[in-house]
């Protein structure tokens, strides 16, 4: 069995580092047994380290940038896809035309956050100060970019580790923009291929979990976005990763 879990507000319940630690241990257990671990996150690999500076003990694969990188456990890279820094370009130009003073663009690349465009970018994320700002930002680049460029909004979120960015405390949502060939969906289908017939499971809470949690077996957290509610069954709301570790290998 191959599980895929978000970590945010999933594996790492923010506020509680014990319910975090139970679910390390429910991890050590599973893949104890023979089954296999994934992170699928929204973080660059670089935040998550700063986060969980351990996590190669207990994870085969993670999967960062939304879908945009995977890393397997000896730190070599599985695959990877980016947009082209031309047409990060573009929407950046787009971005600062119209919201100017309301946003702070961050880009990634070499599974770390940047502050200049220089490069193709495995990720482009827009801070913001409302999320009605955020909404508005995100809808612009699907108008414009829809058949190259996948986003989505962040509606509560705390910026951290982004020394340039002066009163941080305003931005509370973002949005961020990967390759249309990313995402958590993409990237699970494709890692997959290494595993053909292994049972899936995956975890998540929020919109940028969507299409993996519909696209296989997946459960959602009690406190999880509206959206993602409404997608799975009552008997597949959780209250830990752990307990989807224990149920499923019962």
């Amino acid at each position: 069995m191959i599980v895929f879990s978000d970590f945010d507000n999933t594996l790492h319940p923010h506020a509680d580092e014990a319910g975090f630690r139970r679910n390390l241990e429910k991890i050590r257990e599973f893949r104890g047994k023979g089954n296999l671990f994934c992170i699928a996150t929204g973080r660059s690999q670089a935040s998550f380290g700063r986060t969980w500076p351990d996590y190669e003990d207990y994870l085969d694969y993670g999967i960062f940038d939304n879908g945009a990188v995977c890393w397997d456990q000896r730190g070599e890279l599985v695959f990877q896809e980016a947009i082209s820094v031309r047409i990060a370009r573009e929407i950046v130009q787009r971005i600062t035309d119209k919201f100017s003073d309301e946003v702070q663009l961050v880009f990634y690349h070499d599974a770390k956050e940047w502050q200049e465009l220089d490069q193709d970018v495995t990720k482009v994320r827009c801070w913001t100060k409302d999320v009605v700002v955020s909404q508005a930002v995100c809808d612009a680049v699907k108008a414009e970019y829809d058949g190259e460029v996948q986003s989505f909004v962040a509606r509560a979120a705390v910026m951290s580790s982004l020394g340039w960015i002066e009163y941080p405390e305003e931005y509370v949502s973002f949005v961020d923009m990967m390759s249309v060939r990313a995402g958590k969906y993409n990237a699970v289908r494709r890692l997959l291929e290494k595993y053909p017939g292994e049972r899936v499971v995956t975890i998540g809470d929020d919109t940028n979990d969507l299409e993996m949690i519909r696209g296989f077996d997946g459960y959602v957290m009690q406190d999880s976005a509206p959206e993602v509610l409404e997608i799975v069954k009552p008997g597949h709301v959780v209250g830990s990763v752990g307990e989807v570790l224990e149920r499923e290998t019962e």
